[in-house]
């Protein structure tokens, strides 16, 4: 059918929907108050949508769309398996119902359907633009919290099992996109001169503990200035942001750091990476290793907020927590830190230790902080100079991420989660949060049917019940259920109730079908069936 025809039967199908939805609506329109007239209409416009759509994708399918050339993964002739099997889809505007054909490959053993590849439709009864609002509202609050946005919003119920299954799929998906450093960059005449680079930890409430997150943040700097509304120092600008979180070491983490980073620019026209971080020495070994390469000039910077922390600790070690002398004596060595660098904190630090009445364990701060601390980070801590050169001297952009991305998400009252939940999770953050192109951008990309392409999740057999208390309720596992979820939980998994038929099981022991499969078929037909 030509495309007229399709629209022209779509639109009968709309306005036959549309004039019965009104007038069973009537009361509540004509008589109701506005909130109950709006949530009426709401209902109606679904039912004109999901008949404009029913119809709509009832004539595409069986047209070429719903046809099938070769296997699309090895090639060889498909099977016609059915040319009616029925779908329901669950989306925006309505509930879409449509019949298409369907194929199976003898040799891939894989079951195809042409039209929802062609749709962008995954194994999810979700259509795609329904799964991102669902994603969206996933990222931001509980799944729980998520299902009742979406229904109060858009009229729509999605259990909150299939909004936690939807997102950590997506969000598996994301880690699996990033993995390849081409993804999301930035185009050749959008690369700035200058980035900066922050990295910092958050610890995130895993099911066996707090582990640390460790979360990036790459953006452009300058050559737009701004003025700190605090200090009234002058810096240059930060541009576009794109984040990064990773549940692993940091060996595994900088890789992620600097693809980031080159989707940014880095290597591609990029001058110099400003980077900033606290004085861990890993963190600047890998700065080293990550991050050198020709004609780009890399300048380190320690957070000069991080290094004011240290200087509070030699204080309250020596003077006592909280005593005008500590007081006194960090805001000194601050305002020195800030305007002279780091010669006179360590002139400072060496009177300290150098004073006999110190006990061993004030001793022993002052020692860590001056040899370990300041003397290794004295090129890192040149503020001046890196005040009047307008680069950032403080991490707070990075510190802001890792409560955006991590902390205002996984630490509900009570959430506790597996690591590969709580990594999908803080992966669809972060690129929502990112850049607002790159989000837009991954959706166009059919992400449900490419979803069904990865890899199954290696965790998923651990996250089902137990054989044993699945025997004991006398059901089949066929899906994990919401308290083992790798997502967050706000109480201690309840064990469900079984059913009352359950109570009383037939005892199968020595009976013929309960024997296994196929145990008539393996005995002489007159064979005496046992009492």
């Amino acid at each position: 059918m030509e495309r007229t025809g399709i629209l022209a039967e779509a639109i009968a199908a709309g306005v036959a929907a549309l004039e019965a939805g009104v007038w069973a609506s009537r009361e509540a329109l004509l008589a109701g108050d506005l909130l109950t007239g709006e949530r009426a209409l709401q209902r109606v416009l679904r039912q004109v949508g999901s008949a404009v759509e029913s119809s709509v994708l009832a004539q595409r399918a069986q047209g070429s769309e719903g046809e099938a050339g070769g296997c699309p993964q090895c090639g060889r002739r498909l099977h016609l398996v059915g040319r009616e099997r029925e779908r329901t889809v669950l989306g925006l505007v309505g509930e879409y119902r449509f019949a298409r054909p369907t194929f199976h490959c003898a040799a891939c053993h894989a079951g195809h359907v042409p039209l929802d590849t062609v749709l962008g439709l995954g194994a999810a009864r979700l259509s795609p633009a329904l799964a991102q609002v669902v994603c969206e509202q996933a990222q931001k609050d509980s799944f729980g919290e998520a299902c009742k946005s979406v229904q109060g919003s858009l009229g729509v119920y999605v259990d909150d099992e299939t909004v936690r299954r939807v997102a950590e799929g997506v969000g598996r998906l994301i880690e699996h996109d990033q993995a390849d450093r081409a993804q999301w960059q930035v185009p050749p005449d959008a690369v700035p001169e200058r980035l900066v680079i922050e990295t910092d930890g958050v610890h995130t409430p895993l099911r066996d503990g707090y582990h640390e997150a460790k979360v990036g943040r790459v953006a452009a700097l300058g050559p737009a200035l701004r003025e700190d509304p605090e200090t009234g120092r002058v810096t240059l600008a930060l541009g576009p942001s794109g984040f990064c979180v990773g549940l692993e070491c940091s060996d595994a983490f900088f890789p992620r750091l600097t693809r980031e980073a080159w989707r940014a620019g880095f290597t591609r026209g990029v001058r110099q990476v400003v980077f900033l971080g606290d004085g861990a020495r890993w963190i600047w070994q890998q700065v080293r290793t990550q991050f050198s390469h020709p004609g780009v000039d890399v300048v380190e910077i320690v957070d000069f907020y991080h290094a004011s922390e240290h200087l509070g600790e030699v204080a309250t070690a020596v003077f006592g927590a909280g005593t005008l002398l500590a007081r006194s004596w960090w805001a000194e060595q601050r305002h020195a830190l800030l305007h002279q660098g780091a010669a006179p904190v360590l002139a400072a630090l060496g009177v300290l230790a150098a004073r006999p009445d110190l006990d061993e364990p004030a001793r022993d701060v002052v020692r860590r902080n001056r040899e370990e601390y300041f003397t290794d980070n004295v090129a890192r801590m040149d503020y001046p100079v890196f005040i009047a050169r307008h680069l950032p001297i403080g991490s707070g952009a990075v510190e802001s991420a890792c409560k955006t991305l991590v902390s205002q998400r996984a630490k509900g009252a009570g959430m506790r989660w597996n690591a590969p939940g709580a990594q999908s999770i803080a992966s669809l953050r972060a690129l929502y949060h990112s850049a607002h192109a790159r989000w837009d951008t991954f959706w166009a990309t059919q992400p449900l049917t490419r979803l069904r392409l990865l890899p199954p999740d290696p965790h998923a057999a651990a996250r089902a019940v137990p054989p044993v208390a699945a025997a004991a309720l006398a059901l089949p596992v066929l899906d994990p259920p919401v308290a083992a979820s790798p997502g967050a939980s706000t109480a201690p998994p309840t064990p469900p109730t079984p059913p009352a038929a359950a109570a009383k099981r037939i005892a199968t022991a020595g009976k013929p079908w309960g024997k296994g499969p196929g145990y008539w078929g393996r005995v002489s037909v007159n064979h005496k069936r046992p009492a």
